[in-house]
């Protein structure tokens, strides 16, 4: 219990607080906080989150390329365009040990490239939103999700690695999104509730250099209209080109206006085939983002998606990695040149 004496000091500081805030002012009545019952100890303030330890013992290097990475069918045989489910694993695998970390597109462009220290970022991208990318099961008169499709296989992998990151974007042609026509609307609000993101890719899939200006514009207008019709208040965030070939007029490709229905894609995505430059590079290009193709069909040589990841670990400067602070940018001397300082958004940049 309280005694008479801080009970009394209490009172003073009150009234000398009251007077110093100006005289006039109406009194009002106030409570003092219990202190804790006798036996019990006074509660205690939660620490702090300890960061998360190192991801590698990789230096610090945020100007480093970034990869991408573009897929489109996951099925049972591996093709110029297509994956295996066990393929797919693979490349999962093998990005975790070598310290990728999933981001979405989004944090890529904006810069907002939240990981532990040592960690790379790796952006997933799906084209075509073929069924192999989303599909649903019927089992015991549940639907559930197919274990051996892309959602289902990044959902396993991490639930058996939570640092890893649930981010991508699936890049969906609204009219045959995932196939399965009675759920199409439940997979897309699906990918909503969960983060993932949709992107545009036409209403056809139509080499937009092709088509009028009008066209250009109804081709990027209708899916925002669709997707919107199922997925309250959505907007596209980014567009991945058919055959990766612009329109004519390029800057349609990143806002225009159909029917009065309006567009706007802070990102265009291509179709290859290097890692993309860090968002603070005077290189980078948020409407010309270069994806890796991830295959590694013999025709592709060599940007295979495994020569190319062996390429950005193997090679000095040459890949993103986190100094584990996102109010920092971490610069080698050697690269001090290729910052673009209007894109640092106000971080403190060091150079080592």
């Amino acid at each position: 219990m309280a005694s008479r004496r801080s009970i009394l000091s209490s009172i003073l500081g009150i009234s000398l607080a009251a007077l110093l805030l100006g005289a006039g002012c109406q009194r009002q009545s106030s409570t003092t906080a219990p202190g804790p019952e006798p036996g019990q100890k006074p509660a205690q303030q939660s620490a702090a989150p300890a960061p998360a330890p190192p991801v590698s013992d990789a230096a610090p290097n945020e100007l480093g390329r970034v990869p991408v990475l573009e897929y489109h069918v996951i099925g049972p045989k591996e093709g110029r365009w297509a994956r295996t489910p066990e393929a797919f694993r693979k490349d999962l695998e093998t990005l975790y040990a070598h310290g990728f970390r999933a981001v979405s597109l989004r944090d890529y462009v904006t810069g907002n490239i939240n990981l532990p220290r040592g960690a790379s970022p790796v952006v997933f991208t799906f084209d075509d939103s073929t069924e192999g990318q989303f599909r649903y099961l019927e089992k015991d008169g549940q639907l559930v999700i197919d274990p051996d499709c892309a959602v289902g296989i990044l959902e396993e992998f991490n639930r058996k690695h939570p640092d890893f990151g649930f981010k991508a974007t699936f890049y969906v042609l609204p009219e045959s999104a995932f196939g399965q026509p009675q759920y199409r609307k439940q997979k897309l609000q699906y990918l909503a509730e969960k983060g993932l993101e949709i992107g545009n890719h036409t209403w056809s899939h139509t080499a937009l250099k092709r088509l009028s200006n009008e066209k250009v514009q109804e081709e990027l207008a209708r899916p925002q209209q669709a997707i919107g019709e199922v997925v309250p208040n959505f907007r596209f965030f980014s567009l991945a080109l058919p055959l990766g070939i612009s329109p004519k007029e390029k800057a349609l490709a990143s806002k225009g206006a159909w029917n009065g229905i309006t567009y706007e894609h802070h990102a265009v995505l291509l179709v290859g085939s290097v890692p993309a430059p860090s968002p603070y590079d005077k290189d980078f290009d948020p409407r010309a983002i270069q994806r890796v193709q991830a295959t590694d069909w013999p025709e592709v040589k060599p940007f295979q998606l495994s020569a190319q990841i062996k390429t950005l670990v193997e090679t000095e400067n040459r890949r993103y990695v986190s100094d584990g602070d996102p109010n920092t940018i971490a610069v080698p001397a050697a690269l001090k040149d290729e910052l673009a300082p209007e894109r640092t958004q106000g971080k403190e940049v060091k150079i080592y």
